[in-house]
């Protein structure tokens, strides 16, 4: 039932989008008996003002650094997963030169072997006996990290499945075109085979279906309600039982968000109290239709911060970049500009514009530029490959000043 202080009386005063938003929001809840919009919500929203005061935006050098990082081995990677994707030991070099702007790679053909040849811990570059032509392979150390890769996909199988099921179960109609599925592929952990080999094996779970459109759509096979809890509420259930509490937030109540900001940051009284108004909204889980919540009103800011702060707590690293998000606004009921609806709370969220892209990052994931929670083992081996990186170039220099000392000598 709709709590009785939602009445038409109680809402006269209100400002017109409010009113009209609060009121389907409370006729929408009567369908659902665990949802109901408690004394306290209703008294914050008729104390909010719109629009959300300002916070000045401060770069978090960490965060920065941990994007910087990424631009530079992700070309590397790229290049890497061809050869996890075709399932090969080696490929004509002509192959990746033709392809180094989708590898994101803005150089010349000439460049591209001499980008490749800076890299010996990763690449090895040899003629093919038979077609007379550079071919490119992983060195023996790379190889061993692909196969550990290829090993965790198998052993986290029921995982990515899991994990698919609920980010289908986040979208729009509980489905999302097979191709953009691959493009959040690398934040979540999932195999570049995800669609052809995982999704086949799971007909109770998954259906790829065309609908006579020139692509496919990967459907959810019905609905799990043991799926449907938020990351955030889970650890809010846990905190409250290693208190003691007798009860944790239940949902359609408060359920407070973390706020922490870049060092030196100091909102200001104002923007202070808005927050703590809006924190005591109920709490709008992902996985619960808003289509009567309006995009960019403080509840449909709410609903706006648990979808993005659950697909940032799906991801392996914490983080994901604007970029792709802006291919998803239909399948989440994302608001146009993604950048500057985050930016509104930057105590929760951090948006990186270094490593040309935007990446957004779930601040309470990190301690500086390192993540709390216990790294995925896709990240442990990413961390591995940057290091192999960074020392590709410096092994380079090493052995151009010994042949320069070499060839000194000789003379």
């Amino acid at each position: 039932m709709v709590n009785s202080s939602l009445t038409r009386e109680s809402i006269m005063g209100w400002p017109l989008w409010m009113a009209t938003k609060v009121g389907n929001v409370a006729a929408s809840f009567q369908f659902q008996s665990h949802r109901c919009i408690s004394k306290a919500s209703v008294s914050a929203l008729q104390r909010l003002n719109y629009p959300v005061p300002k916070i000045r935006i401060k770069q978090d050098r960490f965060l920065d650094h941990d994007a910087e990082e990424e631009k530079s081995i992700a070309p590397l990677v790229r290049i890497k997963n061809m050869f996890l994707m075709f399932k090969k030991e080696a490929i004509p070099l002509q192959y990746l030169t033709l392809r180094r702007r989708m590898l994101g790679l803005r150089t010349t053909e000439e460049r591209f072997e001499e980008f490749v040849r800076n890299y010996p811990t990763l690449f090895k570059i040899y003629t093919h006996p038979d077609e007379h032509r550079p071919w490119l392979r992983l060195t023996a150390d790379v190889m061993k990290l692909v196969e550990q890769e290829r090993r965790i996909h198998a052993s986290q199988e029921h995982v990515t499945v899991e994990k698919l099921r609920r980010l289908l179960m986040l979208a729009q109609g509980q489905q999302i075109r097979a191709n953009r599925v691959m493009l959040l592929a690398p934040f979540f952990g999932f195999p570049d085979d995800l669609i052809t080999r995982v999704v086949p094996k799971y007909p109770e779970y998954f259906n790829l279906a065309q609908h006579g459109k020139p692509y496919q759509t990967l459907e959810l096979i019905g609905w799990d309600e043991t799926l449907a809890v938020t990351e955030l509420e889970k650890k809010v259930k846990m905190e409250a039982q290693a208190s003691d509490l007798d009860c944790a937030q239940k949902r359609g109540n408060p359920l407070s968000f973390k706020f922490q900001y870049t060092l030196g940051v100091i909102p200001t009284k104002k923007a202070i109290s808005y927050l703590e108004e809006w924190q005591k909204l109920p709490f709008i889980s992902p996985y619960e239709d808003a289509d009567n919540i309006e995009i960019g009103t403080p509840l449909g800011d709410r609903r706006m911060v648990a979808l993005l702060h659950e697909l940032l707590s799906l991801t392996i690293q914490k983080k994901l970049t604007i970029e792709i998000l802006n291919h998803f606004h239909n399948e989440f009921n994302l608001p146009g500009n993604i950048f500057k609806a985050v930016n509104r709370y930057p105590g929760i969220f951090y948006v990186s514009v270094k490593g040309a892209l935007h990446t957004l990052y779930l601040r309470e994931g990190y301690e500086r530029q390192h993540l709390i929670e216990e790294c995925h083992p896709l990240v442990r081996l990413k961390e591995r490959f940057s290091k192999m990186v960074q020392n590709g170039p410096r092994l380079c220099r090493m052995w151009k000043n010994a042949k320069r000392t070499a060839r000194y000598k000789v003379e």
